[in-house]
């Protein structure tokens, strides 16, 4: 198989959809993409992964290719940790192709899924933040709770589609009051630091951290969120009750001092009306 790049890119494993390359290569077309994408967003020319050199970003299906790649395979020409991550890319399309057939049948976990992995380019899906949000949309639309919260964080940070930060808000707080803990994370984050343009509100954000931490139906925060959730709301608490109860206690003392005021003057009137009446 002269020619073919069993490394593709950096990952030593057959190509799965073959592709040359205009450096007379054949790569996998996800991972010649994915080293043009970086290149071009460092803002430098495309070069070969191989020789270094310039050329051009064209790519040629060569089906082929994976034609042969199969013939050898069932000749057991392939054997060791090719043939092993062969067939685990195998198992893991048949996997793929079975949730996108669930999803495109209604299922809104599966439409979940499909976008998470879009999202995280993992599973067999390359990554794409404009489809994973086409599918949070659509899984959104069928009722999926999640997806509504993550359809809201793609908006109001521009993930995939155009920055919408008061759509995405209004997404995100239906999601938090359906009881996504990642939306109330979310929410609570926003009123504590003012964003999204909506007010810095203390209370607000006290309100929805407590409840990303402990009373929501639909848990999909990562360990490391609910830590910071922990930590800000702890900073909050800090800031704010503390201040708060020290003001009570200031105004608690206030009143004391006016009582005892009040007292004092009852007192000094009742001696002079005593005094005055004759009484000492």
């Amino acid at each position: 198989m002269a020619g073919v790049r069993k490394c593709s890119v950096g990952v030593r494993e057959l190509p799965w959809v073959p592709v040359t390359a205009q450096d007379g290569r054949t790569y996998e077309k996800e991972a010649i993409e994915t080293h043009f994408k970086t290149l071009q967003g460092k803002g430098l020319p495309i070069k070969s992964p191989i020789t270094n050199e310039p050329m051009g970003g064209n790519l040629l299906p060569v089906p082929h290719i994976k034609s042969l790649i199969e013939t050898l395979i069932d000749n057991k020409a392939i054997q060791g940790d090719t043939l092993e991550a062969w067939n685990e890319k195998v198992q893991e399309q048949k996997t793929k192709k079975d949730l996108l057939q669930k999803a495109n049948e209604g299922s809104r976990r599966a439409m979940f899924k499909v976008a998470q992995h879009y999202a995280a380019g993992s599973n067999g899906f390359g990554e794409d933040a404009k489809l994973a949000f086409k599918w949070y949309k659509k899984a959104h639309a069928a009722g999926n709770v999640k997806a509504t919260s993550f359809l809201g964080d793609a908006l109001v940070n521009g993930k995939g589609v155009r920055k919408s930060r008061r759509l995405g808000s209004l997404y995100i707080t239906q999601a938090a009051t359906a009881g996504s803990d990642f939306a109330a994370y979310s929410l609570g984050k926003a009123f504590a630091t003012g964003s999204w343009s909506l007010p810095e509100n203390e209370d607000e954000a006290i309100f929805w951290l407590r409840k990303c931490l402990g009373d929501c139906a639909h848990f999909h925060m990562t360990k490391d969120m609910k830590k910071k959730a922990q930590g800000l709301l702890e900073e909050l608490r800090r800031t704010t009750i503390r201040p708060r109860t020290l003001i009570h206690h200031n105004l608690t003392i206030l009143i004391l001092q006016s009582i005892t005021k009040i007292s004092a003057l009852c007192v000094l009137a009742f001696h002079l009306r005593c005094f005055h009446e004759g009484v000492f």
